[in-house]
């Protein structure tokens, strides 16, 4: 084998690596790392809600549903949303159990309880309300959420 046919073999050789290893890197990012991020969006998105709602959560009377807006709307869209990015994560179950991502039953945790809120924002059973975004903030991990915005309000000091 000449010096021409080892150099060419050589160049063949790396170009034909760092092809598989691009689409290898490719094919993890498209697959695995950008559903997952779209999943933690989507929990700051719900993190987001949880705040920006909150005083729905306080009332302790009844309220129209045309009152609440598109509050019981939107929590119902993100409980279907989470389901949907979680389900879009190749090997879940098994990434969950790793504890690389957050295991599958405190996603559905986190369903149930966004689908609650959105059934009884117009409610005034406010300790049922704090106690579902306790829930969903629970099963999320989400920790930027200030605990005193889901604490049950006291009684009544002066």
């Amino acid at each position: 084998m000449s010096d021409l046919d080892k150099i060419l073999l050589t160049a063949l050789t790396t170009v034909i690596v760092g092809v598989i290893v691009f689409t290898v890197g490719q094919v993890l990012v498209k697959f695995l790392i950008e559903p997952i991020y779209e999943q933690r969006r989507l929990v700051g998105t719900i993190a987001d809600s949880l705040i920006y709602y909150a005083h729905y959560l306080a009332d302790s009377f009844e309220r129209s549903i045309k009152e609440v807006g598109e509050a019981p709307d939107k929590f119902r869209r993100l409980a279907s949303e989470l389901m949907a990015k979680t389900v879009a994560i190749p090997g879940y179950h098994f990434w969950g159990w790793l504890r690389v991502i957050r295991p599958f039953k405190q996603v559905i945790r986190a369903r149930g309880a966004l689908f609650g809120l959105s059934n009884t924002l117009h409610r005034a059973n406010w300790e049922r309300k704090v106690a579902l975004a306790r829930e969903v903030a629970s099963a999320l991990k989400i920790t930027e959420v200030d605990a005193e915005l889901l604490t049950p309000p006291k009684g009544d000091e002066q």
